[in-house]
Formats: C-alpha cells, structure tokens, sequence
C-alpha cells in the first residue's frame, strides 16, 4: 500500500491544477516527490508505536560498531560508481546544479523512508526476522522487499522495457542499503548513502 501510494502521488500531483506555475523553469519532479515524502510520514504516523521504531525513522544510528557500516557503505558506494562510470554516456554539465540538488536529497529521503522504512516494518510485522545474517536479523520479507527494488528501477520506457542489469545492480543496492537500515536500527545512514550513490553516478557519467 505504501509503495502504491508514493507511486500514485509522485505522478499525479504535479498535475493537479495550480501546481504547474511551482514548477515552471525545473527539470525535476520536486513537487511530487515532496508530496510522497510527506504521504510516507502521514502513514507512518498512523503506525502502531512498535512498527515506528521497527521503521527507524525517528531513531539515529546505533551499530554494534562503526567500522562495518563504514565498509559496507564504501563498498556499495564503490560497486554503484563503477558501474556508472563504466556505462557513461557523457554529455553536457547544462542545469547539472538543479539536478545534484535534486538527486543529493530528495529520492534517498522518499525510497528509504518508504521501502526500508515503512515497507520494511510491515513486512517485519508479518514475516518477522528469524534468522541472523551476515550480522543482522533478517526475516522472509527481507527478500521480495530487494527483489521490487531492482524491479522498479530496471523499468524504463515509462514500464514498458525491463533492463535486467540494472535490475541486478539496484538489487545489489537495495540489498546493501536494508543491510545499512538493519545494522544501525536507523534510516538515515542508509539515506545518506543512497544519496551519494546518486550523486556520485551523476558526476561520474559527466566525466
């Protein structure tokens, strides 16, 4: 329902009437995507107080130690620029800071509160997390929640094409990034490095 919901809002209430002039002059869908970062926080307020700490959004990181989320955050970081780099199509620096703006804050802000956030903790809720892996405790859940991760992003075309390596490499960052969440019991590292793998892959496709 969450992720229906962000779906639903991001496409249209850039067309709702009278938000057009917000955005004229943007390349950027910045209306929408505030506006599903605000419909993720009206969900989660409306959770039980145990699916809000389960959603860790309102927790700062906390991991057992530092020095594994620092690897594995470099490592995610490494692995998603080199791919960029290896696939870039160059091309102009032309309203380059608009886009840095937008692709440094906003999406890992929406996706990780709602797909590790508040998906997740639904799915925690009905699955639980049974099992200990590659130190975090893990449930059944964890895996489709990867799995339509890759899926939404390997979509182009407006859904009508299937890119199955990008598939892979979003579930590669999907996998790293709920591991990032588990970890630290807290969003927001997984946030922030969701933001740099965007940013990053931007710059680097320039160079």
């Amino acid at each position: 329902m969450a992720i229906t919901i962000n779906i639903l809002v991001v496409g249209l209430v850039p067309e709702l009437p009278g938000i057009e002039p917000l955005t004229a002059g943007l390349e950027w869908n910045w209306i929408g995507k505030l506006a599903t970062i605000l419909a993720s926080v009206a969900i989660f307020l409306l959770l039980p107080q145990r699916l809000k700490l389960e959603a860790g959004v309102l927790t700062l990181p906390r991991p057992p130690e530092w020095k594994s989320v620092i690897a594995v955050s470099a490592g995610l970081l490494a692995f998603f620029w080199a791919v960029a780099f290896a696939q870039k199509s160059g091309g102009t620096w032309t309203g380059m800071a608009e886009t840095v703006a937008f692709q440094g804050t906003l999406p890992g802000l929406d996706e990780e509160l709602a797909f590790r956030g508040l998906v997740l903790a639904l799915l925690v809720a009905a699955f639980g997390k049974p099992w200990r892996l590659l130190g975090i405790s893990v449930g059944w859940g964890a895996f489709p929640l990867i799995a339509f991760f890759g899926l939404v992003h390997g979509y182009t075309s407006f859904g009508t094409d299937l890119d199955w390596f990008q598939v892979f490499v979003t579930g590669v960052a999907g996998a790293g990034l709920l591991w990032l969440k588990e970890r630290t019991g807290s969003i927001w590292v997984a946030v922030i490095v969701h933001n740099l793998m965007n940013v990053g892959s931007l710059l680097l496709d320039k160079v």
